[in-house]
């Protein structure tokens, strides 16, 4: 969110949304210079954090565990670093090149350690399914056009891990199995169509003030308004769009 007269980013929502009840449950309103993370969070035994690649960082997930949680996130290749179970590196892009075409495939892994973040070697599951040509193609194309518009080259294993869906959860198949892992992962867009709903009908993403104590007010204020507009909404919820009747 901008303040008057500024293009750039003043201030950031983060917010929690609870996919069961399709529903706000956390907010943290930090300056331009708070980072997306997931230590802003509190979650709870039970509780299976979906997020997307954005939060796919080797502190991230041991964040979710510490606290006795679990993970359902797209996976970035780049910045989680596997071994196998007996702590040698694991090469992911090698094992999935021969996955056939719309094939749900796993691989029971551990996130390579990071003792100076105090990250242990967690143990996990990647679920990796090969798109159709045409969906990995224009997957190649996005990567291509933003590596021109950012004038940085591209990394040629970006463009072959173009061709997978990545999933890391730190459920096992036993648990969940790997086709409920990504059915899981698609309700991530309802977390996409709540802040369009707060930049749409609320007017989120414009502030009408400079002054930090007034622009928090604002944004506190506006956020508000949402969480009391789902509460009413919940009232008149009997179903949901995947069928299921919401508690």
């Amino acid at each position: 969110m901008s303040a008057p007269g500024n293009a750039s980013i003043d201030w950031r929502v983060h917010l929690g949304f609870d996919l069961g009840a399709l529903a706000i449950s956390q907010v943290k309103l930090t300056d331009f210079k708070g980072g997306e993370s997931l230590k802003r969070f509190k979650f709870s035994s039970g509780d299976v954090v979906v997020a997307d690649r954005g939060y796919s960082r080797r502190g991230e997930l041991a964040t979710v565990v510490r606290q006795d949680g679990d993970f359902i996130i797209r996976l970035n290749w780049a910045n989680v670093p596997m071994i196998d179970e007996n702590g040698k590196p694991f090469d992911l892009l090698n094992a999935l090149r021969g996955i056939p075409e719309a094939t749900v495939t796993d691989f029971n892994l551990r996130v390579r350690p990071d003792p100076k973040h105090d990250v242990p070697a967690l143990r996990v599951r990647v679920v990796a399914v090969r798109k159709s040509e045409a969906a990995a193609a224009e997957s190649r194309k996005k990567i291509l056009k933003t590596a021109a518009r950012r004038q940085r080259n591209v990394d040629p294993r970006a463009l072959e891990f173009a061709a997978y869906v990545l999933v890391i959860t730190s459920l096992d198949s036993e648990s969940l199995p790997s086709e409920d892992v990504l059915e899981i992962y698609r309700f991530r867009w309802q977390i996409e169509l709540a802040f369009k709903r707060l930049k749409s009908l609320l007017d989120l993403d414009g502030l009408p003030a400079k002054d930090p104590f007034l622009a928090s007010t604002f944004i506190y204020s506006k956020i508000l308004a949402a969480l009391l507009l789902d509460d009413l909404t919940q009232a008149f919820i009997s179903f949901s769009p995947w069928g299921f009747v919401i508690q």
